[in-house]
């Protein structure tokens, strides 16, 4: 038998948190089991997101952390829908080498960090808004305290043009942006991009 597959440890959420939208579990290598806080993260999701928001295509999503070592030849990463039972499921790793010595905190973050990148992997799901979903599954993990930087994160995933779209302003932002800047066009950039909480400088400068 593997050894690895013989020491890891599945978890599953207990009873007392119940499930609702989110049901999230993992499966860990037995000296990192009581690190992968996955209770937490599946306890706010279901406390501050409803899947109906976004859509009537995704009614459950079921997600695993995996923190596992890398010569484990049974589980790996995947994001999966199912059409017909309205659902998505992921496993998604957490580096293990990073998380043997990772503080509370810093497991947290490095377990939302994957998740929120999971959202970039999900197939194109007619009738549900992920991006509207990375946004507001971001905006609850910095009011949680566990991620740093939202801007960063934001602008690292979406263009200019996609945040327009998503935030309802007006296209003359696209516009501005992507055709030849002249120095009248500055001050509508800076209203339309503090909005976004873009820096236009580096916008305008790139």
């Amino acid at each position: 038998m593997n050894n690895d597959n013989q020491n890891t440890n599945y978890l599953t959420t207990p009873s007392s948190i119940p499930s609702k939208d989110f049901h999230l579990t993992a499966i860990t290598w037995k000296d990192v089991s009581d690190k992968v806080n996955f209770q937490a993260v599946s306890e706010l999701l279901n406390q501050k997101l409803s899947l109906s928001n976004y859509g009537e295509a995704v009614k459950n999503l079921y997600c695993t952390f995996l923190a596992i070592q890398a010569n484990n030849e049974f589980h790996d990463e995947f994001v999966d829908y199912d059409e017909e039972e309205q659902l998505l499921e992921m496993a998604l790793k957490v580096d293990i080498r990073q998380l043997k010595d990772a503080t509370e905190a810093q497991t947290l973050e490095m377990m939302v960090k994957v998740f929120l990148e999971s959202i970039l992997q999900y197939p194109n799901i007619e009738g549900f808004d992920s991006k509207r979903f990375y946004i507001d599954v971001q905006s609850a993990f910095v009011e949680k305290g566990w991620l740093r930087n939202q801007n960063t994160t934001v602008t690292a995933i979406l263009n200019l043009s996609e945040k327009a779209q998503i935030t309802g302003l007006e296209e003359a932002i696209v516009h501005l942006i992507e055709t030849d800047i002249d120095k009248a066009a500055l001050g509508w950039i800076k209203v339309y991009c503090e909005k976004l909480e873009v820096d236009y400088v580096k916008l305008i400068t790139e």
